[in-house]
Parts: C-alpha cells; sequence; structure tokens
C-alpha cells in the first residue's frame, strides 16, 4: 500500500498552487550545476548550443560544427521522466532506441593543424636561404674533409640534390587541403535532453543507462540541495529517496526522423529555456518536458493525458493520484505547444 501512494503522496499533502510555486522557484538545469556533462567526454555526448547552428544532411543526419549524428530510419520513441516524490519535480527526455541492425552513427571531426602550401614554401624557402651558407663558405668550412685521404668532397651535384629534396618535402607539407578524417561509433540509443545552455545529445548501447543520465539530473539537485542544508545545519544528515523512473514508449519512428527531428532541434534552440513560462511567452519557450512534447507532436504521434493517467493506474510506483493531476498538466500543456 505503501507503494502505491509514494509517488503520489506529495499531491496528497499539497494543492496544485504549492507544485507551481515549487516548480517556479526551480534552477533550470545547466552543464554548471545539475546536468553531467564535460567536453572530455565527446565521444558519447555532445551539446547542441542555443541559439543553435544545426543543420541538415540528406538523408537523415544533422551536424553541429565537427560533430555529425545520422539517426537511424529504424528506431522506436520513447519518453522517458525521472519523478521525485518529495519535492514534486519531473525531468524529461527523448530516447531514440534503434534496431540492431541499423544503429544511429555519430561521427567527430579529428581536429588538425592544416598548412597553406603557398605560405609554408615562401616562409621555408626564406629560412633555408638565411641558414644555408654559400657554396664558397660551405667548402671553406668543411676544407679540413679534404685533408684526410678517405674523406668525400661536397660536391655542387650533392647540394642541388639535397636541395631538390628539401623542396619536395617542402610541396608535400603543403599539399591542398583533403575533408578532414573523422571517427565514426555506432550506438543503438540517443538521448535528447534539453537544458538551459542547449540541447544534451547523449549515446549509449542500451535504454537503462539513458534512464540513468535521466535520474542523475534529479541526482544532481539533489546535491545542490543537501549542500545548503547542510550548511544550515550540518548536524542532520540529508537522505533522501531515489527519483522514480518511468518510461513510456510512444511508437515506431517514421521513416524520416532525421529530416523531421533536425528542424525541431534548430526551432527548439532558438527559443529561452524557463521552467514556469507565461501562456504569452509560451510558444518562445522551451524545457525538458515541453521539448519532448514538440518532438512527439512533429513525429505526428500522441502522447495524451489518458496516457498519463493509464500509467499512474498501472504503475504502483507512480500511484492514480500521481496520474490523474500528472495527467492533466501534461493534457493542459499539450494544447498549448
Amino acid at each position: 500500500r505503501k507503494r502505491f501512494c509514494k509517488m503520489g503522496q506529495y499531491f496528497s499533502l499539497r494543492g496544485a498552487q504549492e507544485w507551481a510555486e515549487t516548480l517556479e522557484k526551480t534552477a533550470p538545469p545547466s552543464i554548471w550545476s545539475t546536468a553531467t556533462y564535460t567536453p572530455l567526454a565527446k565521444s558519447q555526448q555532445i551539446l547542441l548550443t542555443r541559439p543553435g547552428n544545426v543543420e541538415f544532411f540528406f538523408p537523415g543526419s544533422f551536424k553541429q560544427g565537427g560533430d555529425y549524428v545520422q539517426v537511424s530510419e529504424v528506431a522506436e520513441v520513447h519518453v522517458i521522466v525521472a519523478y521525485d516524490a518529495e519535492t514534486g519535480r519531473c525531468y524529461s527526455g527523448l530516447c531514440l532506441q534503434a534496431h540492431p541492425n541499423f544503429p544511429h552513427k555519430f561521427s567527430r571531426t579529428v581536429e588538425e593543424v592544416k598548412v597553406n602550401r603557398k605560405a609554408a614554401q615562401k616562409e621555408c624557402a626564406d629560412d633555408v636561404s638565411e641558414a644555408s651558407p654559400s657554396m664558397g663558405k660551405l667548402s671553406h668550412q668543411c676544407s679540413w674533409m679534404s685533408r684526410s685521404p678517405s674523406a668525400a668532397k661536397l660536391s655542387p651535384r650533392m647540394v642541388k640534390s639535397a636541395s631538390r629534396t628539401s623542396m619536395l618535402s617542402m610541396e608535400k607539407l603543403g599539399e591542398p587541403d583533403e575533408p578532414p578524417p573523422t571517427r565514426e561509433q555506432q550506438w543503438f540509443c540517443c538521448l535528447f535532453y534539453a537544458i538551459k545552455e542547449g540541447i544534451l545529445v547523449y549515446f549509449a548501447d542500451d535504454i537503462e543507462s539513458c534512464e540513468q543520465v535521466v535520474q542523475s539530473v534529479q541526482s544532481r539537485y539533489r546535491d545542490v540541495q543537501d549542500l545548503e542544508a547542510s550548511m544550515k545545519n550540518p548536524a542532520v544528515p540529508c537522505v533522501h529517496p531515489q527519483a522514480q523512473i518511468y518510461r513510456h514508449l510512444v511508437g515506431g519512428a517514421p521513416p524520416v526522423v532525421g529530416r523531421v527531428l533536425s528542424r525541431v532541434l534548430q526551432e527548439d534552440l532558438a527559443r529561452d529555456f524557463q521552467i514556469m513560462p507565461t501562456v504569452e511567452k509560451q510558444p518562445d519557450s522551451t524545457n525538458c518536458v515541453v521539448f519532448c512534447m514538440r518532438a512527439v507532436k512533429a513525429f505526428q504521434m500522441a502522447l495524451r493525458g489518458f496516457d498519463i493517467v493509464k500509467a499512474g493506474e498501472s504503475n504502483p510506483s507512480i500511484g492514480r493520484r500521481a496520474g490523474d493531476i500528472a495527467g492533466e498538466a501534461w493534457e493542459r500543456l499539450w494544447n498549448r505547444v
């Protein structure tokens, strides 16, 4: 019985107004505080920054800078939700789970130093002319070699051959620019999570890892709260239950999912991130939940309030009470975005 009321206990003790006030006081998730992101782990995650410079490439890829993502044309759309029963906060991410035979592909451009051919040849030629001695001076400096019977003399042909070898090396150094090399990786799951700075894209081999990413955002929020609480009262330890995770299968993605998703990313990155925007600012605002809604709508799929209610009824860790309230809030927001 206690398990059934675990997530509904927040709404059993509080009303909608108190829930709205809690959300308004929530700081936006950021790479500097609650979102797990590091540029050193770019092999498995990227940050699509606001206001956005995402470009679409036929047939189903998008890129930002030197990062290329090719979305699988055979994928299932999942919405992953983490819910904090103590604070009433929810965190939502969009996950595309690819078919085992058609994985997502992520390519990163390998940064290299580019050399201009003409500039390099001119600079190297100037350096050689300044550093290389004349024939007369070179013969004078090497005159000690002639004292030895077995010593080889430096002939003009040898100097000319060495000069030709040096010029060939310089020409090879300044070859015209070629397409930069890339490192391609294949992943079966791709998670999109909206934050203040942009949209985080995580790659994983299983959907459980994507659930842990969404859950880690809630954990980082708790760490910030515990730090503030411990500073006020160091004698009282802070112990919190882990956020509840729910994964909902929306359905199969359309074959043109890459093209549609690129447009969704471009439009969403142009918006401002706000937890609780006003009705007037809703079209120009976004957050992790609204991003998932807009993506599902763009895929011409549906995730309505009654789906949330059914999820609450069928999942013991959510409960009927939480499902009813969350479903009503979802449906109201669905009609706005």
